[in-house]
């Protein structure tokens, strides 16, 4: 259990990445070795061959984009850290796999740990509070330890899934009051990042989860209204102590000045991919444009080429796809509510990476990496029932 409990822990650390390597990184490098000391790759690779092989896809052609970047110093860095996310994902998946309900356990247990402790820092951030001026970004925008609010509400989004989920089944009094009192917090800093991706990021990812989970009944709405009033409660008294922050709000949900610059950009990634077919080389978008991408998808199209894009698109496809499916065929509600989690968040975040690059968003890679170790569980567990039914047959 030593495992899980470090993994529990560097989550709950993710929240402090202002210093790279962060906190999280460095119980990563402990971590990581384990995937091969389990031999999971090996087992990856017989029971979900075609999304290891996109990444393997996706990785190579990363690396040989580098072959065309100005700044290679630079660029090798940026593909590093892609690898390093990859690698990452890869020991969540062996979380799941090898440690079942007790890793899903200990990861949602640090994550929700992380959550609702960036949410407090950066609601203090917002209202003044003394010693907290580093937790707000602007005046008006809850941050907590991130460099960027909108990587702040983004990772809020799983956890506030998995408080619906465990409000939904929680059958003690106590344990109810303390998922209403974390829902509450969690929306209230989700909200005061000011993210309109992340608001966008909410919306989908929450639908998605009453769609999955299914038995979404009056009863069950009725269990999650104490969590919205809190929520309330802390965004009112946020902008009774800082009023800036309602206007700030208002204006956020219209177009901003800067929107036309990244449309604009975006318009010339598009044009210079059509003859850049091999890419441009990791990390190098903002020094050839002179300005992010703001889109995941973008990003990989003009750094890593037409076939990096096709392998990590294949990718994507094939994982959120396949936990997709699985979701909607799982059996029993408690199973299923854990699994719709876990696909919602992830179809959030998809949605919200159309307007920000996420190639290094942490926990996006974790979420990959649960969505990877739920389909070799479901594989495993599909081959042992066909195994089962052919020897019975021959017998």
């Amino acid at each position: 259990m030593v495992i899980p409990i470090i993994a529990s822990v560097s989550i709950a650390s993710s929240v402090f990445v202002r210093i790279e390597p962060a906190p999280y990184d460095y119980a990563m490098a402990v971590l990581v070795p384990f995937t091969f000391v389990f031999g999971l790759l090996d087992y990856f690779r017989k029971v979900l061959c075609l999304p290891i092989a996109m990444l393997g896809f996706f990785l190579l052609f990363n690396g040989v984009s580098l072959l065309h970047a100005e700044h290679l110093v630079y660029s090798a860095r940026y593909a590093f850290i892609t690898t390093y996310c990859v690698v990452s994902s890869l020991f969540f998946a062996g979380l799941v796999l090898h440690y079942r309900d007790r890793g899903l356990k200990w990861f949602w247990r640090g994550y929700v740990a992380g959550g609702v402790l960036a949410s407090a820092l950066g609601w203090l951030g917002v209202v003044g509070a003394p010693y907290c001026e580093r937790f707000v970004w602007g005046g008006v925008r809850a941050v907590a330890g991130f460099k960027d609010p909108n990587v702040y509400g983004a990772f809020l989004v799983p956890a506030i899934l998995f408080a619906l989920h465990s409000l939904r089944w929680s059958r003690s009094r106590t344990k109810f009051l303390a998922w209403s009192t974390a829902f509450g917090l969690m929306v209230a800093g989700h909200v005061l990042s000011q993210s309109r991706a992340g608001w966008l990021n909410l919306l989908v990812a929450t639908v998605t989860y009453a769609a999955l989970s299914g038995g979404i009944y009056w009863s069950t709405l009725k269990r999650y209204a104490l969590g919205c009033v809190m929520a309330l409660w802390w965004l009112g008294l946020a902008i009774m102590i800082n009023p800036k922050i309602f206007s700030f709000i208002k204006m956020r949900t219209g177009l901003m000045n800067y929107d036309l610059e990244r449309f604009s950009v975006q318009a010339a990634i598009l044009r210079k991919s059509l003859v850049s077919f091999g890419g441009i080389g990791p990390g190098e978008t903002e020094r050839v444009f002179n300005y992010a991408a703001h889109s995941l998808y973008l990003r990989v199209l003009i750094e890593n080429g037409w076939l990096g894009s096709f392998a990590f698109g294949a990718f994507l496809t094939i994982t959120v796809g396949g936990l997709l499916k699985r979701t909607w065929k799982a059996t029993g509600e408690l199973e299923r509510s854990n699994c719709a989690v876990v696909a919602a968040a992830l179809v959030g975040a998809l949605v919200n990476s159309c307007f920000i690059d996420s190639l290094h968003w942490r926990h996006l890679w974790a979420l990959l990496g649960l969505a990877l170790g739920y389909l070799a569980l479901w594989k495993d567990k599909s081959s042992d029932t066909s195994e089962s039914e052919r020897r019975s047959n021959v017998e």
